[in-house]
């Protein structure tokens, strides 16, 4: 599996005083100096997100399961802390309700994983890519056109496995689920997991942020939210030509792209190339997916036949992935990237349901609760159904907006939220011919 290098750490006793130019975070009821520890952070930069805040909430979703974690967080400067980092009472005592939530949702047994569970998944996923093997070997066209289909569905659905074994949601064994994290997306998706873990606890730290969550953070491939063409990163790079039609090809095309960006470049970068991220484990997955492709593939066929075929089954995972994940909160309002909002706020505010119903929790891979599964992303996905009525209470008892679509609508809300920027950035476009004449 991929290997992190462990943090030097630091003395128990050693203090950090208050002083400017020094980085800090509050975790429960001590401050502590990270000014020296952001870059050796093994979760990388996503600490610093949370910079001069209270953090508690965070660390406490990303490292539930992590005795290491508290060692090393242990390990660092500290001092005791003398008022709370969220000034707002309102905001303080949310907090502190959410906290008894969590608390209490762990003692009721919300976080205890299920391995039939997951071993249903894992069968099921693996029966999908046998299935679509054996079709494609039979080499009809109907045949084939079946076994990209499934083959595609299995890649999809590989991301959602991987994805839970990233946040150690799977077995609650780290060392398990991040085996099955590396199996799934480097078999079913021709990806990294370390990588996605390092741009998705992004996405988790402060979602729908500017400049901070990846998820909208796409430019020049798409524009989620208007201010992107104004101020985002490459937005200088970004032709208005191609943005005017992403509701049209962000499905059929701009998925796509996504996916192979990933797969060509963006992934192998850093489990071939980078020194000290080298995976070998990811590689010889990644080398027997295209093995057993090519392997099922009728004899007579050429590579390009057999590349082909392939590639289009990496298109529908590409569709599947991407169609499903961005209903979630791609349509909602931003923060600019010097707002801070707290966990639960990020979490209720800047994401959306897709009504829970049998079908749609297979479909989504559970991450239609995704308001649930932000607040507590450790805990396994498939119970976050049946929490929606006491977070709707929850946002009830303290005048938040608790939101929820049906799938339809989701779709439609998302295609129409890209058409709405497309619009605006051909109106964008004019006024600037216009201003320029």
């Amino acid at each position: 599996m991929c290997k992190q290098a462990s943090p030097r750490l630091l003395p128990a006793s050693r203090k950090a005083p208050p002083a400017s130019g020094r980085v800090e975070i509050q975790v429960r009821d001590r401050i502590y100096d990270i000014t020296d520890f952001v870059k050796r952070h093994p979760g990388g930069s996503v600490i610093a997100y949370y910079a001069n805040q209270d953090a508690t909430d965070a660390y406490v979703a990303f490292h539930q399961r992590s005795p290491r974690a508290d060692k090393i967080l242990k390990s660092l400067p500290s001092r005791p802390a003398d008022k709370p980092m969220e000034k707002s009472e309102r905001a303080q005592q949310m907090l502190a309700d959410y906290r008894k939530l969590r608390s209490d949702l762990v003692a009721e047994g919300w976080f205890k994983p299920d391995l039939a569970h997951v071993a249903f998944r894992i069968v099921e996923i693996i029966s999908m890519f046998v299935v679509s093997f054996v079709l494609l070997k039979a080499g009809t066209w109907w045949s084939v056109l079946l076994s990209m289909f499934i083959g595609g569905l299995a890649g999809g659905r590989s991301g959602w496995i991987q994805h839970e074994g990233g946040h150690h949601s799977l077995t609650g064994i780290i060392p398990v689920d991040k085996a099955i994290q590396t199996i799934f997306i480097s078999f079913g998706l021709i990806t990294y997991g370390w990588k996605w873990n390092h741009m998705h606890n992004k996405h988790h730290a402060t979602p729908q942020k500017e400049d901070h969550d990846l998820d909208v953070d796409t430019l020049p491939f798409v524009a989620f939210y208007k201010d992107a063409l104004e101020r985002g990163r490459r937005a200088a790079m970004t032709p208005t030509w191609w943005i005017r039609y992403q509701h049209l090809t962000f499905l059929p095309l701009t998925s796509v792209l996504n996916v192979f960006f990933w797969h060509f470049y963006l992934h192998p970068k850093e489990y071939i190339l980078r020194k000290g991220r080298r995976d070998p484990v990811t590689l010889l997955f990644v080398i027997l997916r295209y093995v057993a492709h090519f392997y099922s593939c009728p004899s007579d066929w050429s590579i390009l036949m057999c590349l082909s075929t392939f590639y289009m089954t990496m298109f529908v995972s590409g569709v599947y992935l991407f169609g499903n994940f961005s209903l979630n909160h791609t349509h909602l309002p931003t923060t600019r990237a010097d707002e801070h909002k707290n966990w639960v706020e990020y979490g209720i505010d800047y994401t959306i349901n897709v009504d829970p119903n049998p079908f749609v929790n297979w479909w989504m891979g559970y991450l239609n609760c995704q308001v649930e599964h932000h607040l507590f992303p450790s805990m396994p996905q498939y119970r976050q159904p049946q929490l929606v009525p006491r977070i709707r209470q929850f946002c009830e008892d303290h005048g938040l907006t608790y939101q929820s679509l049906d799938y339809i609508t989701a779709v439609k809300a998302t295609l129409g939220n890209l058409k709405n920027v497309a619009e605006y950035a051909v109106e964008r476009e004019m006024d600037g011919s216009k201003k320029a004449k």
